[in-house]
């Protein structure tokens, strides 16, 4: 009894089979259980795939890919591309102004800083702001805190603007047909 592979119970499942390869195979379905399963488990994922719902592609689909495969606009975005120069630079100045305020942060040097510098009271053109209730319930290291997220916050802002959003137009215009 000869080996029958999966490809010939496919064939044998769609009827592409000469009618005496078929009689083959089905007496050697009748004598082998491990093969009989395994074709009839092979007839169950035909049928689960014949009733699946499939949508057809556009006519021409085709055609439009194999036309603009040789297209360059499809082919100049990279992530270098993205970034250029000014981006490079506002994207490095960011991040080493989060390294500052994290260093600033962990070591405690904001309130040192806090301490040096009066924020009682503030003389603007001979008339006194008396700051004293408000500084007292905010302390140097929160108002340290508050501005360096503040200033997270603003960086983060102008990465979007600046460089992910452009980067994301750029790639929604390359990749549209």
């Amino acid at each position: 009894m000869r080996q029958i592979t999966d490809k010939e119970l496919l064939d044998y499942l769609d009827g592409l089979l000469s009618p005496e390869d078929s009689t083959e195979i089905e007496e050697v379905l009748k004598k082998d259980g491990e093969l009989k399963e395994r074709y009839l488990h092979l007839q169950r994922v035909d049928k689960a795939l014949e009733a699946v719902n499939t949508e057809e592609a556009a006519f021409d689909f085709s055609d439009k890919v194999m036309a603009n495969l040789h297209d360059p606009r499809y082919h100049k975005v990279s992530l270098l591309s993205i970034f250029n120069q000014k981006n490079l630079m506002m994207v490095g100045g960011i991040l080493v102004g989060i390294m500052i305020g994290i260093y600033i942060i962990s070591t405690g040097l904001a309130p040192s800083v806090l301490e040096s510098v009066s924020l009682d009271s503030i003389t603007i053109q001979d008339q006194s702001l008396n700051l004293k209730p408000i500084w007292d319930s905010l302390t140097g290291g929160m108002f340290i805190k508050i501005f360096f997220l503040f200033d997270l916050l603003l960086a983060l802002f102008l990465l979007d603007r600046a460089v992910l959003k452009p980067m994301f137009r750029r790639r929604t215009q390359a990749y549209s047909l």
